[in-house]
């Protein structure tokens, strides 16, 4: 397996893991358990918006969810 395919099976994994350990304690359940879970991380919440902003530019995947997480969370400017 070429270094890339084993790096992206490893985000997949991961983000399986992730999105499995967040229904675990209900936060999937609702958009607002979601959103106050990402304002409780604080300034966290705005390095963790902003990492996977960044990640975009490596890995395809949608930036507009990310960006109408970021709205929904944060409000407009």
């Amino acid at each position: 397996m070429p270094v890339r395919a084993g790096v992206v099976a490893l985000l997949v994994v991961a983000l399986a893991a992730l999105a499995w350990w967040l229904a675990s304690f209900g936060v999937v359940e609702s958009v607002g358990a979601a959103e106050e879970l990402i304002q409780s991380w604080g300034p966290w919440g705005v390095a963790a918006s902003i990492g996977l902003m960044i990640l975009h530019s490596f890995l395809p995947f949608p930036a507009e969810v990310i960006a109408l997480a970021n709205g929904m969370v944060y409000g407009p400017l």
